[in-house]
């Protein structure tokens, strides 16, 4: 004998509205945001600590870009491609062991005013090699720093974001 069982039929209404809620227009607009808020933090923190001296004159930082993608999901704090190894260079220091470039040394030493590019000093930049090349360079950290912004900025800026989502949603 063949059982035959009821049909159960569940209906369930209300989805017009809650994918209404979940527009991206509307609700997801504060995440973009927030998102984007921190991305210039962090951009700001490592243009400025891309300048750890006075004489600098910001050319890293300048070359530092932020990009929002993934439809503001995502923001990307890096250094532009043509700069990338000695923006690595500056961030970690140098190890010990080659003499580094003659010019940029150079440049540098001008630009700090440690030479006044007079003639005849062309061994001071020579013993700066020596030093470099014998002892490395510290690293500046730059990206690091920015780094640490953009988590105490995604730290303080969640409960805000929290809360302006929570009122969309609220809202009919």
């Amino acid at each position: 004998m063949a059982q035959q069982f009821a049909a159960i039929m569940v209906k369930v209404e209300g989805m017009d509205l809650f994918r209404q809620r979940l527009d991206s227009r509307r609700l997801l607009r504060p995440t973009r945001d927030y998102i984007e808020q921190v991305g210039k933090a962090a951009h700001r923190t490592a243009q400025r600590a891309a300048k750890p001296h006075a004489a600098d004159k910001g050319t890293l930082g300048r070359y530092i870009t932020v990009e929002i993608s993934d439809g503001g999901k995502t923001a990307t704090v890096a250094p532009i491609r043509r700069i990338v190894g000695v923006a690595q260079t500056i961030e970690e220091g140098r190890r010990p062991g080659r003499r580094p470039p003659y010019t940029p040394i150079k440049r540098w030493m001008l630009s700090h005013g440690l030479i006044s590019g007079a003639p005849g000093e062309s061994n001071l930049v020579r013993v700066m090699q020596g030093r470099i090349k014998s002892v490395g360079t510290k690293g500046v950290y730059f990206m690091r720093t920015a780094s640490e912004a953009a988590e105490k900025a995604l730290k303080d800026g969640l409960p805000e974001t929290e809360e302006q989502i929570r009122k969309l949603w609220d809202r009919p």
